[in-house]
């Protein structure tokens, strides 16, 4: 698995940028990369759930309650998003909720939700998912380090391609039921 500085050095070869031996040396390369590191691997963290960043979490109910659902639950503080909520009477993705800010809402006593969480540790990172990032990092990079805002249309469409092909095979890693085996589902079944 590649490492945070592999992932910028690739960006940077993209670019014809000379590499960086870390993120927080003094070269001008490794300063727009640190400035932007956090905002675009959360970026793109968010562009599909990844099958290293998903986590499933019973959440915690909070004291407040909102004036359109039920119960109100506080969300994992490393949550980027709800890729699902399960439900014990309903299953997964029958129940209604909302989320809002740092909270989820609905009307089930009882919660669980599959989620996208921030992963900091580049080790962990899916290789196609690292790919994926460089480019993005480097279509973001382009117009600052080479003054050719052409090249990060360019760069842009590479990270297209290789996100589509990471998620092709992160696809291809799981596959869920089109039937879940919900109560709703079951009653059906008779």
């Amino acid at each position: 698995m590649a490492n945070k500085i592999e992932i910028c050095n690739k960006a940077l070869a993209a670019l014809g940028a000379a590499p960086i031996v870390s993120i927080t040396e003094e070269s001008s390369e490794a300063k727009r990369l640190n400035q932007i590191w956090d905002m675009s691997l959360e970026g793109v963290l968010r562009e599909y759930p990844w099958n290293f960043a998903l986590a499933t979490v019973e959440l915690a109910q909070t004291a407040n309650k909102p004036p359109d659902f039920t119960y109100e639950y506080q969300l994992p503080s490393d949550s980027l998003y709800v890729v699902e909520i399960i439900s014990p009477s309903l299953g997964r993705d029958y129940t209604e909720y909302k989320v809002r800010g740092t909270t989820l809402v609905t009307d089930e006593s009882t919660v669980c939700i599959e989620y996208v969480k921030v992963v900091d540790d580049s080790a962990r990172f899916d290789s196609l998912f690292a790919e994926a990032l460089a480019w993005y990092l480097a279509s973001q990079l382009a117009a600052a380090i080479t003054g050719d805002s052409a090249l990060g249309q360019r760069m842009a469409g590479a990270y297209a391609l290789a996100l589509s092909k990471a998620r092709g095979m992160n696809g291809n890693e799981s596959r869920r039921s089109l039937l879940h085996n919900s109560k709703l589902v079951q009653s059906r079944k008779g």
